[in-house]
């Protein structure tokens, strides 16, 4: 049982992956809520069935008195496998979340050292964050969090967009802030580095950083002139970074796409689509854990005498 759980973590972590063109149809905000909420699940069921693999191994290990044949009998039943399986599980329950909160740490870390130095560049004072424009020729934008956030851009980025376009790009990077967006790129960071092995996640992760992207988008889009510059900023830093062969990435393609808008039968089609096997899945996962509680209620009750 802790195997289907693993089973089932594993399947939400890949969910994005394969529902990235169904995803793609929802409104952005909507989406990213989605695409988190997948990938949070599956790394807390993973560890959940981790746990669970490794816990009759710990336990024997522990030490048993007087009842210690009858304990071992039950937790060999609860959780077969063997020592082997037992202490490779536990040394995965550990250092999954030690990992993880190395990889946070060092993207919390990396998000702050961009934070431009007061002598560099033109800082303007725009009361909830700072807008920093770098001389620099490179097209560029970017959101530095923080307590005192800043708002990024490069002078071959205001050169490149008039007026609107640049404040549609801002008003895109200022969402990022505003929406906490920098805590769903960590999580991106923490699934691509701890589940490297996992087919689909890192493909996953891509996928919530395109939506969180998508999201931004359509924040900006509302509180400008509608979409219009929103979609001209793109397409022109597109065409500006491009290659000859390829003009716009896959990503700025997405990105242009979820600011058209679609049809409310489509978009019903797609939540039923998207919802309907995450569900699945939820189910699942949720009656494993049941059966496995059930299973081990021998051992919950000789808790006791296992512990004593």
């Amino acid at each position: 049982m802790s195997i289907a759980l693993l089973v089932v973590g594993i399947a939400l972590i890949a969910a994005p992956r394969w529902l990235q063109t169904r995803l793609g149809v929802l409104p952005a905000a909507e989406s990213t809520r989605v695409t988190t909420l997948a990938l949070t699940s599956g790394v807390i069921v993973v560890e959940a069935g981790l746990v669970m693999l490794a816990l009759p191994t710990v336990l024997r290990a522990a030490g048993i008195p007087e009842v210690a044949h009858l304990c071992e009998e039950v937790l060999v039943h609860v959780t077969p496998g063997g020592p082997t399986i037992g202490w490779l599980a536990a040394a995965l329950a550990v250092g999954i979340p030690a990992t993880a909160m190395h990889a946070a740490s060092r993207a919390h870390v990396g998000a702050r050292a961009l934070h431009v130095d007061p002598w560099l560049g033109r800082h303007e004072d725009k009361g909830s964050y700072e807008l920093v424009t770098v001389p620099t020729s490179r097209v560029m934008a970017l959101c530095v969090p923080g307590p005192r956030p800043q708002v990024v851009v490069s002078s071959g980025l205001v050169e490149l967009l008039d007026t609107t376009e640049l404040d549609a790009v801002i008003g895109h990077e200022i969402a990022h802030h505003q929406l906490r967006h920098h805590r769903l790129l960590a999580l991106a960071v923490v699934v691509e580095q701890v589940f490297f092995l996992v087919p689909g996640a890192r493909r996953s992760a891509h996928v919530l950083r395109e939506e969180v992207e998508r999201s931004a988008d359509e924040q900006a889009a509302t509180r400008s002139q509608g979409p219009l510059p929103v979609s001209a900023a793109l397409h022109a830093i597109a065409r500006c970074s491009a290659v000859p062969d390829k003009p716009e990435s896959d990503s700025v393609a997405n990105r242009l796409r979820g600011l058209r808008r679609h049809g409310p039968s489509r978009i019903r089609s797609a939540r039923m689509l998207t919802y309907a096997p995450m569900a699945a899945l939820g189910i699942v996962g949720l009656a494993v854990a049941t059966a496995w509680v059930t299973d081990a209620h021998h051992l919950l009750a000789l808790g006791g005498h296992c512990f004593s």
